[in-house]
């Protein structure tokens, strides 16, 4: 698996006993990915090879050059194994950015999964897709499906088919909530530069900004958070995703943008309040 991750992706192959080997890209190298740094985690016995992009928490994606080189030293290695990509966010652009494609017509090894949760702003349906091309593992996903769950909801596919029905309208309208929230973020990452540094995303509703360790030592990213819950507004610790404290993730494709300009503006008293003005570069 690749590191930070949600972590509901991981707890799912716990609970099914699976050996979990984790590969851990960092905020300094914006997270992204060199497949080469797979190789000591790969053996003949690997089975499945995750990750995600845009990933959560930081909205970096993997370029299809990652993919293809990705898949070629699974050949190598472990040429039985699937790499499954989770493109949740892939089609949460910015404005006029082209949508990257899938990855599923890669190589038949490839499963992509996603869901009508994200993009298409309908979580309470809690639909979701695999697809891969290789037939044998599509019937295999199919038995999968039919021992465990049966079905979905009628109803709940029902108005799934309305979502996908008026999908490029929903996806329009999204892209520029997301590029209007991320231009809103940019700024206040601007503005804030002396307490914190950010990695910008590539799609998504969601980023990592890291809380600066020449201003903020272990004690007052503790503070922060505290800080922060009596200003009333969350961010996600980047502990909860296989990272360090100091970092956490900060949403902006959920609120209107007068209540996100209001979250910023929490955000950026509890970074004022907390900073050791003795270690500022203020």
């Amino acid at each position: 698996m690749i590191t930070p991750l949600f972590p509901l992706v991981r707890t799912a192959l716990d609970a099914v006993g699976a050996r979990v080997q984790a590969l851990a890209l960092s905020f300094d190298r914006r997270y992204r990915l060199d497949p080469g740094e797979l190789r000591g985690s790969l053996s003949a016995g690997t089975k499945l090879v995750c990750l995600a992009s845009p990933q959560n928490p930081s909205g970096v994606a993997a370029p299809a050059t990652t993919i293809r080189e990705t898949l070629e030293l699974m050949e190598e290695i472990c040429p039985r194994a699937y790499l499954l990509v989770d493109e949740t966010y892939r089609e949460a652009a910015y404005g006029d950015d082209p949508v990257a494609d899938t990855a599923v017509t890669l190589s038949p090894k490839v499963i992509s999964v996603a869901s009508l949760s994200k993009c298409h702003g309908a979580p309470g349906l809690r639909l979701g897709w695999a697809i891969t091309l290789d037939p044998r593992l599509r019937l295999q996903l199919i038995t999968g499906k039919f021992n465990t769950v049966v079905s979905c909801s009628p109803v709940d596919e029902a108005l799934a088919l309305k979502v996908l029905e008026h999908r490029a309208s929903i996806l329009a309208e999204r892209r520029v909530r997301l590029d209007v929230g991320l231009r809103r973020t940019a700024a206040w990452a601007r503005v804030n530069n002396d307490f914190i540094e950010w990695v910008r995303p590539d799609a998504g509703a969601l980023c990592c900004v890291r809380l600066r360790p020449e201003v903020f030592d272990d004690a007052t990213v503790a503070r922060f958070y505290r800080a922060l819950a009596v200003r009333g507004a969350r961010v996600a610790n980047g502990i909860w995703f296989g990272d360090e404290a100091r970092v956490f993730r900060l949403g902006f494709g959920l609120l209107p943008m007068a209540e996100l300009g209001d979250a910023l503006a929490a955000l950026a008293a509890a970074l004022k309040e907390v900073a050791d003005p003795a270690r500022s570069s203020r």
